[in-house]
């Protein structure tokens, strides 16, 4: 069986694979292994955007081309929030049990706290900010005690929730992590079958509505 740490390019696990591989260990085998082509989720492609002008606006480039960006602009301003340029978009890892690095990127990092932009066309659930193990990531990455998700709506209507993870609930989400590793290790990566198939970026490839069999590398 492959060491995932010998398969190409696949030297650091993150917040987003661990993610993608409890949601299905095939997709994220075709995705960030074999690096099958994808298509393109409109989106996604407007998040990466709206992130990019939210960096310039912050770095006092203010090259606007999306309103959600001079939304978040205008409410870090208003907060009186400092962030250094050097903590704009910035990476941070650190290492699980298992030896593997761990790799996080922030938004944004100020002193005390972790930003994560979000673009919602919906908005999120109330509480939703306590379910997603991203804050435990960054709040061990960054070493930070409050992650902030800044969600801004199409109609530019900035929602903040903040969340203050505690050490116990961040201790068991890295040995999960480590868990994850170990069945990333296995080489052995079953195709889940579920509702949101029809829509997923490597279906052609996959095609787990015809075999349920696993992929083995």
């Amino acid at each position: 069986m492959p060491d995932v740490c010998s398969l190409p390019k696949i030297d650091h696990v993150s917040f987003s694979q661990v993610a993608l591989f409890e949601t299905c260990p095939a997709k994220w085998f075709l995705e960030r292994v074999m690096k099958v082509p994808t298509e393109s989720n409109p989106a996604l492609v407007k998040g990466r955007e709206v992130h990019e002008d939210i960096e310039w606006a912050l770095r006092g480039m203010h090259a606007h081309q999306h309103p959600e960006s001079e939304a978040i602009a205008a409410w870090v301003r208003e907060q009186g929030i400092v962030i250094d340029p050097k903590n704009i978009e910035v990476t941070g890892s650190t290492y699980l049990a298992s030896g593997m690095r761990f790799e996080a990127r922030a938004d944004a990092v100020s002193d005390d706290t972790v930003y994560d932009w979000k673009t919602s066309s919906k908005g999120w659930r109330k509480g939703e900010e306590h379910t997603r193990g991203q804050a435990f990531a960054y709040a061990r990455v960054f070493a930070r005690p409050n992650v902030s998700y800044v969600i801004v709506k199409p109609d530019c209507v900035i929602d903040v929730r903040t969340v203050s993870p505690s050490q116990d609930a961040i201790d068991a989400y890295f040995v999960k992590a480590d868990t994850v590793v170990t069945a990333m290790r296995s080489g052995v990566y079953p195709r889940v079958k579920q509702r949101g198939c029809w829509n997923c970026p490597v279906r052609n490839t996959c095609k787990p509505w015809l075999s349920l069999e696993p992929i083995v590398s």
